[in-house]
């Protein structure tokens, strides 16, 4: 069977699959694209993810402009797998008896294939050439410099590495966002769920539907979009609802085990497939395959020499074991802000984790990991103050999983209890600068929950804890953490740092308790204590924290002393949290002082820099400033486009709660506007991105345009306003259906509707919709 014109040499293997092809338009036009400018070109890509049927449907379409034939030879076939062919003449041979080519008596195989297709424009698919992987690359090279007009078109985990080859990534397909509140009709055009509809309804009466859609879309992420695992999964929506095919996905290699009987052997079984990919690896890209499997999500070539290298992985070999599972589709590299960084599909580390357990290896492996992430963790905390700030950061974001995963790991561990401490009291920063409060809160309590005896590190988490707590305005919780970090440091004996890290949570109680006198006697006592180390994180801690308890006093002189000590340490750019906070600080200070100009001047700068180290909450904080400077000076419609902005970027969170009257700035700005207006303007700033906030405060870009035509105006329901003051709180989906005590389907249903009727497009919206609408009510009232 032949895709093209067949002459009376050769023919063609059978090729046209039996199912239906979904998606991939974009990686056909890549490969017409390819195909037009090039004459080899190879689709990479892991097992499972569709590169044969791919290869075989791009084949189909341009056969046309192919006369001399198309022809496909599945080197993967059954008669194909014994003993590796030592040269490439006795895989034309077998190439030869596929094509049912007739060789002369004594002929050569290659030299009879090189005279049937030298003058054919022809395109010969070379179809999983991994296991013959020289044989065929030498093969190709003779075929392509002896025959001008002939394209090869080959699949394979890794390249052919020729001259002049064109590789072409075969990734999953797109799954929808994990966000999506779209319907049956909008998530049918993901290509990942398009894709398992068509095969569940293969099988059986499927109907993707708005009610078993969102699960649907759950499961075809959860096998991260992979081909393969979505159709085995679709064979069994007979039995099963997707729904339940979820919820089994932890047996996920028993569950996806009833593939198609005609199918080829490694493609019937998801563990088939991922077992041919592990026995085409040497025997080290096997090991390190195992070890990798510990890390989540991505991670990067430092962490992979500290926690896989041993004596069989020797150091000056890894990269080359990485870079063969890389060839191979074991991994993946992604881009990051330092160089690559690697991906292993959830499936694959998954098996991986399994040998490793197999091997006995898994616990030492998983000890490995944790401390190497406990060490990475306590580098950023020491570089949280100054030069390398930025970077340190942006790191800890881009290992927030396997951060996850080293803590929860100690917190499982009877001896973990000193590394979960260390990590928690050394990340809590990263979880106040990023907002997120409740996480950070939630590791700390669990981590200081267990016995330990007292240590500085169980006294820096006492004391983040309370920071925490504190900006959330949990005065209760603040307290008792306060408390707590007094006690540890009367254990260490009360002074040196450990005295000043108990005034530290003393000062940050007293600020969320309106005392700011109280806070700033506390955090003097604490900058002097810390003086022995004034390069130190924990001093500049100390005097970021006093300058911003002066400014609430209207301490101008102080508030700038503070900063000029923190950006004479460690001037910009090479730092810019602690003194984008500061400078925050003395612009209310200034403001407060009636110096209007100069605090509009010193917070726009502050917002940039605060926007430079990814810190929405103190944005936040300086928004409200702003919205309250420009309040006062009449500009009605930039204050409620700022308090907005505020509220949309981040809840308010403020370890430093602010004098001055928001309340009364937006009643100021509604009798200006009209409520129509205000309405209008602070919900254009709840839409705004952390990037269009900060330009707009800057000044830099002009309104975006309304979200909606005209101001919300439908009237919700009871039940919708009460999950609508919960979505103000920041609760998620989950949290209001356990504190309503409904489904948490039913949760997303009623978001859904508020969205629906008020016209808005996202939860910070809803969210600006309620402060608007009490602040409306204070003002009647």
């Amino acid at each position: 069977m032949t895709f093209g014109a067949v002459g009376p040499v050769l023919r063609s293997a059978p090729c046209l699959a039996p199912s239906s092809f979904v998606g991939r338009r974009a990686e056909i036009r890549e490969i017409k694209s390819l195909l037009s400018a090039g004459r080899l070109i190879t689709l990479t890509g892991p097992g499972g993810v569709g590169k044969s049927r791919l290869a075989q449907h791009a084949a189909v379409t341009v056969r046309r402009a192919y006369p001399g034939g198309v022809y496909r030879v599945d080197l993967a076939d059954e008669q194909m797998l014994g003993a590796e062919p030592a040269d490439p003449d006795q895989l034309a041979g077998r190439i030869a008896t596929t094509l049912e080519l007739r060789l002369p008596p004594d002929g050569n195989p290659a030299e009879a294939l090189v005279a049937a297709l030298a003058y054919r424009p022809a395109l010969l698919l070379l179809d999983n050439c991994e296991l013959l992987l020289p044989a065929c690359a030498m093969l190709a090279d003779t075929l392509l410099r002896a025959c001008p007009q002939l394209r090869v078109l080959a699949t394979s985990r890794e390249p052919l590495r020729l001259a002049g080859e064109a590789i072409c990534p075969v990734g999953p397909l797109p799954t929808p966002a994990p966000d999506s509140r779209a319907g049956a009709a909008e998530l049918a055009l993901s290509e990942s769920v398009a894709l398992f509809v068509a095969r569940a309804q293969a099988i059986s009466p499927f109907t993707l539907t708005d009610q078993n859609a969102p699960e649907v879309a759950e499961l075809c992420r959860r096998l991260e979009g992979l081909p393969l695992a979505i159709e085995l999964a679709a064979a069994r929506s007979r039995a099963l609802t997707p729904g339940q095919i979820r919820q089994r996905m932890a047996e996920r290699f028993g569950l996806l085990s009833r593939g198609d009987r005609t199918a080829p052997t490694r493609h019937r079984t998801l563990r088939a497939c991922v077992d041919w990919s592990f026995e085409l690896c040497s025997r080290p890209e096997r090991l390190l395959w195992t070890r990798l499997a510990v890390f989540h999500e991505t991670f990067e070539l430092d962490a992979v020499e500290a926690v896989c290298l041993d004596e069989p992985l020797a150091a000056a070999d890894l990269l080359d074991h990485v870079a063969g599972l890389v060839d191979k589709s074991v991994l993946v590299t992604e881009p990051s802000g330092t160089g690559s960084r690697y991906r292993m599909l959830a499936t694959f580390a998954e098996y991986g984790r399994a040998k490793l357990v197999e091997a006995g290896r898994y616990d030492e492996l998983r000890r490995r990991h944790r401390d190497w992430y406990r060490r990475l963790a306590r580098e950023a905390a020491d570089d949280r103050f100054g030069p390398c700030q930025a970077a340190r950061f942006a790191r800890l974001d881009r290992e927030l999983p396997n951060l996850r995963a080293a803590l929860a790991y100690s917190l499982a561990d009877e001896d973990g209890t000193d590394a979960a401490l260390a990590m928690a009291g050394d990340l809590w920063h990263l979880w106040a600068v990023r907002g997120q409060h409740h996480e950070g809160r939630t590791w700390l309590e669990r981590a200081l929950a267990r016995p330990a005896p007292a240590t500085i590190d169980r006294l820096a988490a006492a004391y983040g804890n309370t920071a925490l707590a504190a900006a959330q305005g949990d005065l209760a919780a603040a307290g008792v953490h306060a408390r707590q970090a007094r006690e540890v440091a009367a254990q260490l004996g009360g002074d040196g740092q450990a005295g000043a890290l108990a005034e530290c949570a003393g000062a940050a109680l007293a600020s969320a308790r309106g005392e700011p006198a109280e806070a700033v006697a506390r955090w003097q006592r604490a900058v002097e204590a810390f003086a022995t180390d004034p390069a130190g994180t924990w001093h500049a801690e100390a005097v970021a924290g006093l300058g911003m308890a002066a400014a609430v006093l209207g301490d101008a002189d102080t508030a700038a002393r503070c900063h000029q000590e923190i950006t004479t340490r460690c001037p910009p750019p090479g730092e810019s949290r602690y003194s984008g906070v500061l400078l925050g600080g003395l612009a209310l200070a200034l403001a407060m002082q009636g110096d209007r100009r100069a605090a509009e001047a010193r917070l726009r700068e502050a917002v940039r820099r605060l926007g430079d180290a990814g810190d929405l909450p103190g944005i936040a904080w300086c928004l409200r400033v702003l919205a309250w400077v420009a309040g006062r000076g009449n500009r009605a419609e930039r204050a409620a486009t700022l308090l907005g902005a505020a509220t949309g970027l981040a809840q308010p969170v403020d370890a430093v709660p602010l004098p001055v009257d928001l309340v009364e700035c937006a009643r100021h700005a509604r009798r200006v506007l009209g409520e129509r207006g205000y309405q209008v303007a602070f919900a254009r700033g709840a839409g705004m991105s952390a990037d269009e906030a900060i330009g707009y405060a800057r000044q830099e870009r002009g309104l975006p345009a309304p979200p909606v035509a005209d101001p919300p105006s439908a009237v919700l329901t009871r039940r919708e306003q009460e999950v609508a003051d919960l979505v103000a709180q920041g609760r998620s989906n989950r949290d209001i259906a356990a504190v309503l005590v409904i489904s948490r389907r039913t949760a997303e249903s009623h978001v859904d509707h508020i969205l629906t009727k008020l016209g808005l497009a996202n939860r910070a919206q809803i969210a600006a919709w309620v402060a608007a609408r009490r602040s409306a009510d204070e003002d009647v009232a």
